[in-house]
Order: C-alpha cells, then structure tokens, then sequence
C-alpha cells in the first residue's frame, strides 16, 4: 500500500516539477557561493588605477593644495629629526657633565632615564634608560639594576625618578684607564632625573 501511495506521488507532474525547480536552484546557489566566489579571488586590481581616482567633491586644485601642505610638514618633520640626532656632546664636554640633568651624553649614546620599576613585592629595582645613538638615530630601553655599570659609570637608583651615575674622570666608557696617567682623577657624579621641578619666583 505504501509503494502504491509513492508511486501515485510521482507520477503526479506537479511534484516532479518542483522537484527539478528546487534542485536547478540548489545547483544555482552552490555556484554563485563557492565557484563565482574563487573566481572573483583571482581578480587583481590595477592600484596604479585606483590611486589616481579623485575623491569625490575635491577638486584637483584642492587635492594639489592638500598634497602641497602634507609635504611641507612632512620636510619640518625630517629637519627636526636630523637636527635631533645631530646633536652631541665632545669627550671634554662629556667629562664636564656633572649635578642634576635630565639626560646625559656617553660617547655617540644620549642617556635618558624612563622609569625605575620592580616586579613583585621583594623584587630588585630596575631603572629603564633609553639609549639613543646620536648617529645612527637608533634607540632603545635598557633595564640596569642597582649598583650595574652603565657605560662606565656605576648607577645607584636614589629615588623613584631619580638614579645616580658615578664614576672617576679618566676612565673610558669599557671601565679601562686611559693611557695618559699623570692627570688626576676628578670624580664625576651625575643626578639622572625623569623631570625637573622648576621653581617659580
């Protein structure tokens, strides 16, 4: 009874039909989502094409005008940025450095101090120094703890913005003695400060 209820099922047009009718869309649907997708993958655009689109309501006045002032700060930035690593100390003035300063010269290094931190409760202080080379404009955070060398100079960390930088003038930065020993050796003790407090009168 049941094949006889089947069969009666599809024989009858209507069902057929729409039997095709929803297997031609299934067909249909599986290709626009994965075959016309992969296809429109490989598509690759001309960015040279793109980037010489106008955006719309500008004018080429404008945009000329708009490319104009970005490329006058944009030289500002690069001069300041070459006069920055420019400056420097001579080894002379170097060994004058002493008091409180904020930042410090060793060699083509500037020396900033960044922050002291500790981790944890019974942790040792570290003091961060940012280590800028006044030639090539590189520059890094260096973490040293209390009582490390520091380019030839012995660092004591005082306060939680401040370090102490010591050591004794004539000796170079590797902690070796210059060749000349007949000059006395004055001691140079530097106060590394985050900022300073200025005082108003």
């Amino acid at each position: 009874m049941m094949n006889t209820q089947l069969k009666k099922l599809f024989n009858q047009k209507v069902i057929i039909f729409s039997l095709i009718i929803i297997s031609l869309w299934m067909v249909s649907d599986f290709s626009e989502r994965f075959v016309s997708h992969k296809k429109n993958n490989n598509i690759k655009t001309d960015v040279t094409t793109l980037s010489e689109l106008a955006p719309v309501g500008i004018t080429q006045q404008q945009k000329q005008q708009i490319i104009t002032l970005y490329q006058k700060y944009r030289t500002e930035a690069d001069s300041d940025k070459n006069n920055k690593s420019q400056i420097s100390l001579t080894k002379e003035q170097q060994e004058k450095q002493q008091g409180l300063l904020q930042h410090m010269f060793v060699g083509d290094n500037k020396i900033e101090l960044k922050a002291i931190v500790s981790r944890g409760v019974n942790a040792q202080q570290q003091a961060l120094l940012l280590v800028s080379n006044t030639i090539t404009g590189s520059r890094k955070i260096e973490a040293f703890i209390n009582n490390s060398q520091v380019y030839g100079y012995q660092l004591k960390i005082t306060k939680s913005t401040q370090v102490i930088l010591t050591r004794l003038s004539g000796v170079s930065n590797d902690n070796e003695q210059t060749p000349n020993t007949e000059l006395p050796k004055a001691k140079q003790v530097i106060t590394l400060t985050m900022y300073q407090m200025t005082t108003e009168k």
